[in-house]
């Protein structure tokens, strides 16, 4: 078990919680329940999925108006000189943080919550939420931390310095870590994400039939999930009975059903939607090979490292890969097939080689089991995330 760390009341800061691509977080954020910290949530909007027993979550949009504004009068008359800090602030940055910044007066007086100059408020992504974290920050003199993923520092970010004030900033990968410094973040934490892996490689037949691939993401441009399904029509031509399985939602659906039919794939490959992770791990169980084919997007957003790679290499399961932005800091040619980049035929090859040699397969998946253990595990993550927080409560103590 890892020590707790010296804050004891933990707020997570988020725009929706809980939300089901974002496991990285509940497993955070669970760990560190499980080692004797107090951690709740203040979420702008509820989750769409169900809550998850034993955490208290505050939903801001369910805050009701006459609380807000007797939260304002209230602050105003006890605590005149924060408030006009705080409401200055607010007013400077009305475009990036309405409506959720207003509300922030009530969070403070929210005796559930009890957040004060001992607390410590951590967000995960620069987003509206880090602008309301700030807000809180303002209002107690909390201490906060920021962990950055991808989108919101790969895409154009002008509220990106504002929504990293006053706190200290982490992020997944040494790719985002050397990006932020060159941005002008001078102290950037490396906390990567983790999972949880067990002590002995988890067996498997490598050598099983039909070849069952299985890809785990949103259905959005940058999963390149429509590269790896015109690879799967090269895979068959050798492997006709070779399966595809596709887990995850999104916008993206209705276009790669259309091409799943256009290629007259539809009883080799199925989207399976969103599920729950104990329900993802055993489509992993029951497939041979993993595969994700990440690309830079039109927008410019990319993958930093997908938990998805991380879970197949705690489970053993061979991986093929793209490598983007920081996803080289977990595949490589001793942990995976590593195919180009928005290449159908180099990730057809990749996938071919994959099937056609289980021992080589085999080998690279123990390897990517190492690498979890020694690098990317849940117990990485924690204490990884407890240095940070120990370092912004010093600096708040200055």
């Amino acid at each position: 078990m890892i020590p707790a760390a010296r804050t004891q009341n933990l707020i997570y800061v988020m725009n929706e919680f809980p939300v089901r691509s974002h496991t990285f977080v509940t497993n955070e954020l669970l760990a560190l329940q499980a080692n004797g910290m107090r951690v709740q949530v203040v979420a702008s909007r509820a989750g769409s999925v169900p809550p998850i027993p034993g955490v208290a979550v505050t939903v801001v949009s369910h805050i009701p108006l006459r609380r807000v504004a007797a939260g304002h009068i209230r602050l105003a008359a006890d605590r005149p000189r924060t408030y006009a800090r705080y409401i200055a602030w607010a007013l400077r940055n009305l475009r990036s943080g309405l409506p959720w910044t207003l509300y922030a007066p009530a969070i403070v007086l929210d005796a559930s919550l009890s957040i004060d100059s001992h607390s410590h408020l951590h967000t995960h992504f620069a987003s509206r939420a880090a602008i309301l974290a700030r807000s809180l920050q303002l209002l107690t003199g909390a201490s906060r931390s920021v962990t950055t993923h991808a989108a919101d520092i790969y895409k154009t970010n002008s509220s990106l310095p504002r929504q990293l004030e006053g706190a200290v900033v982490a992020t997944v990968t040494e790719y985002n870590r050397v990006l932020l410094k060159s941005r002008g973040f001078q102290e950037v934490h490396l906390v990567r994400c983790g999972v949880p892996v067990g002590e002995t490689m988890p067996n498997r037949d490598s050598n099983s039939s039909p070849p069952r691939i299985v890809s785990v993401g949103r259905l959005v441009p940058k999963k390149g999930h429509a590269i790896l399904i015109r690879a799967f029509g090269e895979v068959i031509k050798s492997w006709p009975d070779a399966e595809l399985s596709i887990v995850g939602d999104g916008p993206q659906r209705q276009e790669l059903e259309g091409l799943i039919d256009e290629l007259g794939l539809s009883h080799q490959v199925k989207l399976l939607g969103s599920m729950p992770s104990k329900e993802v791990a055993i489509q992993m169980g029951l497939a041979n090979i993993f595969a994700l084919a990440c690309v830079v997007d039109s927008t410019g957003d990319a993958d930093g490292l997908p938990v998805a790679f991380l879970e197949a290499g705690a489970s053993a399961l061979p991986i093929v890969g793209c490598l983007v932005s920081g996803v080289g800091e977990f595949l490589s040619e001793e942990t995976s097939w590593l195919a180009e980049s928005g290449s159908v035929r180099d990730l057809a090859d990749k996938l071919c080689a994959a099937i056609s040699d289980p021992l080589a397969s085999r080998e690279r998946a123990h390897s990517a089991w190492q690498l979890v253990g020694r690098e990317f595990s849940i117990e990485s993550q924690i204490a990884g995330l407890r240095n940070v927080i120990e370092s912004a409560t010093a600096v708040r103590q200055q």
